[in-house]
């Protein structure tokens, strides 16, 4: 889990990825798929319950108590980029 300001769908961040010349992939296949190949797979098998769930969370207080200012998404990415990109 990543905590960010806010929330983002994985075909988000992987659209962000592929911006920095990795390859991600984008496709978001149907949820009743994934629901059936989740009988068969063990490490889909987790994430089923989650299929079809709208998550958000609210960090403020981590910021009020913590004084938690989180890194912009799209800083976070670059920067991991960068980093690997350096390793290769």
């Amino acid at each position: 889990m990543i905590l960010a300001e806010n929330t983002y769908w994985m075909k988000e961040i992987c659209t962000m990825i592929n911006e920095h010349g990795h390859k991600a992939p984008t496709f978001t296949p149907p949820v009743f798929l994934v629901k059936f190949m989740a009988n068969f797979d063990n490490t889909i098998r987790p994430v089923k319950p989650l299929l079809g769930v709208d998550v958000n969370f609210n960090i403020n207080l981590a910021k009020l108590i913590l004084d938690y200012n989180p890194i912009p998404i799209e800083k976070t990415i670059k920067d991991t980029s960068g980093f690997l990109k350096s390793y290769k």
